[in-house]
């Protein structure tokens, strides 16, 4: 064999080994595809974020300049009335033929007690006369 020959040979291995590392190895081709779908993803939550930041910027606008805004906000989420507002809740009792073919469980069992809301500790009467001088 020359030393043509064996110098093409070895650079031919090398141009292998070469091909094989930046295919398979560690900061190759197929973790640079991965980088590049782990960019992508994020690029998407950040303008997720661009918007919800947005949506809140305005909020926060509405609530500053709008007294209107700050009752539907106290209204929705804290369950404020006005002064001369009652509430009033109604209950939708079941029907006598879905009551005999259900099997409802036994409130003093259960520890419940359906006349009266957890939250206020008043019945659907107590409901209905609150408010009413």
């Amino acid at each position: 064999m020359t030393a043509f020959r064996l110098s093409v040979l070895i650079l031919l291995i090398l141009i292998v080994l070469l091909q094989v590392r930046l295919w398979s190895a560690e900061g190759g081709l197929v973790e640079l595809r991965h980088l590049h779908e782990q960019v992508a993803q994020l690029e998407q939550k950040v303008e997720q974020q661009r918007a919800e930041n947005r949506r809140l910027r305005e909020k926060i606008h509405a609530l500053k300049r709008s007294p209107e805004a700050v009752e539907a906000l106290a209204r929705r989420e804290l369950g404020m009335l006005r002064a001369d507002e009652h509430f009033i809740r109604l209950i939708v009792l079941p029907s006598s033929a879905s009551v005999r073919g259900a099997e409802n469980p036994d409130p003093a069992k259960t520890g419940e007690t359906p006349s009266s809301d957890p939250a206020t500790g008043h019945g659907p009467a107590e409901d209905l006369a609150e408010g009413h001088d």
